[in-house]
């Protein structure tokens, strides 16, 4: 009885030290200090295909491992904001997988022309986004409304007084 029972916690314990290891991370990690915590930046591509089908939005991210399908079933129209064809993904997968599905991102970054391709996925004509007819913001101070005083040109009180606590 006694050697079964030694048996038993011999293989709980050989269980539990070759399992933790590839579990903890996933739901500890968070709480691990930085030294512990286990690195990988997860795995770059670009956005060669983009679809919408059947309550489900594919993207097709040709990265440097291969071709990755990733599959998003949840918050599809906040993912399909944000994620245009051409853009750098970076998807939080540990290795690389052919079929992923529903993977967590963890970067987006469009090209740097300043203009994606989201036009010609909504079927607009891109005419209508030409540098010509797209207003450009420029760097410039905001003109202060007439209800509001100019305070540039009065001089306030507080200037004159030194700060006595610097």
């Amino acid at each position: 009885m006694k050697v079964w029972f030694l048996l038993f916690i011999l293989l709980v314990g050989i269980g539990i030290g070759l399992g933790v290891p590839s579990v903890a991370p996933k739901y500890l990690g968070p709480y691990f200090p930085k030294g512990l915590a286990t690195k990988h930046s997860g795995v770059h591509g670009t956005v060669v295909k983009k679809q919408l089908e059947d309550g489900r939005l594919l993207l097709t991210i040709s990265a440097p491992d291969g071709a990755i399908l990733a599959t998003f079933e949840k918050q599809l129209t906040e993912i399909s904001l944000l994620v245009d064809q051409g853009d750098s993904i970076t998807l939080d997968v540990q290795v690389y997988a052919p079929f992923v599905k529903d993977p967590p991102i963890l970067r987006v970054k469009k090209p740097d022309n300043g203009f994606s391709s989201r036009t010609e996925l909504d079927g607009e004509d891109s005419a209508s986004n030409s540098p010509a007819s797209t207003p450009q913001l420029s760097p410039k101070e905001p003109v202060p409304s007439s209800d509001e005083p100019d305070l540039s040109e009065t001089p306030s009180k507080t200037e004159s007084k030194p700060d006595p606590f610097f």
